[in-house]
């Protein structure tokens, strides 16, 4: 093994690099590793709040590109549209509802009484969208959580209503 002398003034982190053969302690190496899970434990939630931020103002926007060209429909002929027509929108198509994962149809049109929001507010087999051409007013359905209270505040969150409990139908 050849001995090399260090010049004068060199840094501790330059002689480990010059070090023949070094490795990292296990020490190091765990040192890394907590270092590395602490940063992952405080940002991933931020990256979630994130997505669900950006879910929720998508959905916002998509009920209001809705209503607009509803209440567009209601300006021209003086009465709400039986249905909501997917031509009127970009590529043919309703407006994007991110919390439908694709298993439940788009829209489901109310037939019945001037109701101002669905009996079931969940995505199930009724569309993910819910109007009501009686009064020309549309909502979101939104995904059952853990309990009904978190999923009414949801709700209530997407459409920016007030219900106090998931059979109400009217404001």
């Amino acid at each position: 093994m050849q001995i090399v002398e260090d010049e004068p003034g060199t840094s501790r982190f330059v002689r480990l690099l010059r070090r023949p053969n070094s490795a990292f302690t296990l020490a190091e190496l765990v040192v890394v590793v907590l270092v590395i899970g602490i940063l992952a434990a405080v940002s991933l939630p931020k990256v979630f709040d994130q997505s669900t931020a950006s879910e929720l103002t998508t959905i916002r926007l998509s009920l209001q590109t809705i209503q607009d060209q509803i209440e567009l429909r209601h300006a021209v002929t003086g009465k709400y549209p039986s249905t909501i027509d997917k031509k009127w929108f970009r590529g043919n198509r309703l407006p994007h509802h991110p919390l439908n994962g694709g298993a439940v149809p788009d829209l489901h049109v109310f037939s019945g009484d001037a109701r101002q929001h669905p009996s079931y507010k969940t995505l199930d087999q009724y569309g993910a969208y819910w109007y009501n051409p009686a009064v020309g007013i549309v909502r979101a359905r939104v995904p059952a959580l853990r309990t009904s209270a978190e999923t009414l505040a949801l709700y209530n969150l997407v459409n920016q209503a007030a219900l106090t409990k998931l059979d109400q139908k009217y404001d």
